[in-house]
Order: C-alpha cells, then structure tokens, then sequence
C-alpha cells in the first residue's frame, strides 16, 4: 500500500515536473495550503484517477435517482375525484401480483406515469393475476367489488398496473413494507416522499420520538433552567438522592 505524500503549494510549484512522474510511477501527492482554511489537489496516477471518475458518475446517478423519487412522491391528486385510500386519502398504491409476489407501486393521481417501481421477492416468477392492493402509506387493504371499502381505488391501481408498460421500468428484490429509512428500496422511499409531502409524516430527533418533546421546547426549558440558576442538564442521580 502505497501512502499518500504531502507537499507544500510552494515546493510543488518548483518541482511540479519531479511530482507528475512520482504520480505516474502510482505515488499520489496532495498539494496542501496553510492556514485553518487550507485547501488540497492531490496529483493521482491514472488508475487512481479513473476510479475517481467513476465514483463521481455514480454520485451523480445517485443524486438524480433520489431528485426522481422526490419528484414522484411529491405529485398531488389534481382533483377531488381521483380514487384515494378511504382511510389516509394516498393515491400512491401497491398492486401485489403473484408469481410470487411481486408489488407494482402505482398512482392513481398520475394514471400516465404508469408503474413508478416494482419490488418483487428474489425467486423468480411469472406474473399471473392481482392478489390483493393496498395502499402504499396506510397498508390499508382495499375490496375490488363494486360498493365495498376502497373498490375506486382499487379498480383505479389495477387499470394502470394492468395497461402501463413494465420494460423500463426499475425491479429491486426487497421489502416493501420496510419502515427505517436506511433499509428502504425505491419504492418505499418515493411512499416517503409522497407522506412528507402530504403532511403525513415529519422528520423528528430521537429525543423528541422518545419523549414527545420537540428540539425548540427542549431548548426553552433548558433556558429557563438556567435563567432561575439551575444546572444546564439534570443529574438523575441527584434527583433521585
């Protein structure tokens, strides 16, 4: 393993020729500034330099599939008479084929978006019929027959799984029903997308899940604690002595 050597702007200045052969030979050198505010280059050799770019097109791809998931999420019913879920009016739905199961995630307030994700078990599988839909917020279970719990919603989700086309469209092997954020897959983060931005859901510290009380009340409590002279924080052991 090779480490990386540092060197002043100034040194560099006068042997840049000596510092690009050393790069080219597989030795990086980080060009490094003085001062709080330093700032660094760093001369790489070619390998080093083209797994950079590849690392900087996968930043990039990342940042613009997150960009789509913010934009499907956000879309909003343009009127009252789109099919929604009865119980937290979503129009985001999954529509679970088997085969095994395999969920659509569909809108019914962007009929033409089609299919937005499909996330389907790892064994593989042929899609057969509709088993069920629910909605992709609440999980509320929807009825398909005329006059039963959710059927507009229902009839509105299978019509745009059943006629959308499915080529392009992505397929991840995970968990729909996943709740922490850090192990969501697509689909489930353009749900989150779409209860963010109906008000549904907000983003909390742990502190204030935990407790019910958010960060700027803490805050206030603690500065009146200290306004009557009291510690910033209280020793449990102390109140409880």
């Amino acid at each position: 393993m090779r480490f990386v050597k540092r060197i002043g702007i100034r040194q560099a200045r006068a042997q840049l020729a000596e510092l690009i052969e050393e790069a080219g030979n597989g030795t990086p050198v980080a060009l490094t500034r003085r001062g709080p505010g330093r700032q660094e280059a760093v001369l790489l050799p070619i390998e080093a330099a083209e797994v950079w770019r590849r690392h900087l097109a996968e930043q990039q791809a990342h940042r613009a599939e997150r960009e789509q998931e913010k934009t499907l999420g956000q879309r909003r019913p343009a009127t009252r008479r789109v099919p929604v879920c009865p119980g937290c009016k979503s129009s985001l739905f999954y529509v679970t084929h088997t085969g095994p199961l395999i969920n659509a995630l569909v809108n019914t307030a962007d009929p033409a978006g089609g299919v937005y994700d499909v996330a389907v078990d790892t064994d593989p599988g042929q899609l057969d019929r509709v088993v069920w839909v629910r909605c992709a917020s609440c999980w509320e279970p929807l009825n398909g027959r005329p006059r039963q719990h959710g059927s507009p919603a229902h009839r509105a989700a299978t019509e745009i799984a059943d006629e959308a086309s499915w080529k392009d469209v992505p397929w991840e092997a995970t968990d729909p029903w996943v709740v922490q954020e850090e192990q969501m897959g697509r689909a489930s983060r353009i749900v989150l997308q779409h209860d963010r931005a109906r008000g549904k859901v907000q983003r909390v510290s742990l502190w204030e899940y935990i407790t019910g009380i958010t960060d700027a009340e803490r805050e206030r409590m603690r500065a009146e604690r200290l306004a009557r002279g009291e510690p910033n924080d209280y020793d449990l052991w102390d109140d409880e002595a």
